[in-house]
């Protein structure tokens, strides 16, 4: 059960995290590309789902702390876990709305997926004609043959893939931010393995879609999250 502080964080973090999924979703449709459709958007809006619910938990705890109910209900025996606890249900609810959202029948979860084209290493075959490692030809009499878009095996469902990299990312971000205090030291290695899990994000979607390594290793997206997260608890303790 929630006591009154909780359910009026609950209510802060919701709020927060519904005007950012708006700002999110202007943006998005501001500088996509022409052509992209509202399928893709979707699916772009619902991946950024964890790390909106993550910045709207964080908020959400830092203007309690300001406004001094943090240290209050401490100071009246409330445990750390009971004032968190309103927050973290918002954010686990913000980024499983960004998931559902992600999965569903309306959004193109392939547009999260690099699509590998051709590059310039072309080579003269013996018959005078032009090819690339990826497929691509050309030739004076045919022209350029364009290579196909390379893609997840078609084994795999780009909704099953897209699920493998969120998921974890919803469950971690959320109790990742919640204690997260904002003194430079903790902000900047919070920001070092944010921005680690991103790059390590990019780099196996990279490998998934060239089917140089298996969907599930999308799970292990928060792994920097995690080893900061017990750097900061050895630390504390």
């Amino acid at each position: 059960m929630l006591n009154p502080h909780g359910k009026a964080s609950l209510i802060r973090a919701l709020a927060i995290g519904a005007a950012l999924y708006c700002v999110a979703l202007a943006v998005t449709w501001a500088t996509d590309e022409v052509d992209a459709s509202w399928g893709q958007r979707a699916a772009r809006l619902g991946a950024l789902g964890p790390l909106i619910a993550g910045l709207a938990t964080w908020s959400s705890g830092q203007l309690a702390r300001a406004r001094g109910e943090a240290r209050a209900l401490l100071s009246l025996g409330a445990s750390p876990q009971q004032l968190e606890r309103g927050a973290l249900i918002a954010g686990w609810s913000l980024a499983l709305g960004g998931l559902l959202i992600a999965l569903g029948p309306w959004a193109s979860q392939h547009s999260l997926f690099p699509a590998l084209e051709s590059g310039r290493n072309w080579q003269v075959l013996t018959d005078g004609s032009l090819s690339d490692p990826l497929g691509a030809h050309y030739s004076l009499t045919h022209g350029l043959t364009p290579a196909p878009a390379q893609t997840l095996p078609e084994h795999v469902s780009y909704r099953l893939a897209t699920a493998g990299l969120l998921l974890p990312l919803v469950v971690a971000l959320p109790p990742w931010v919640v204690d997260l205090r904002p003194s430079l030291r903790r902000l900047s290695a919070a920001t070092a393995a944010l921005l680690l899990s991103t790059g390590f994000a990019l780099w196996l979607l990279h490998g998934v879609a060239a089917a140089r390594l298996p969907w599930p290793v999308l799970a292990l997206t928060p792994l920097p999250l995690l080893l900061e997260y017990q750097l900061r608890g050895a630390r504390a303790a």
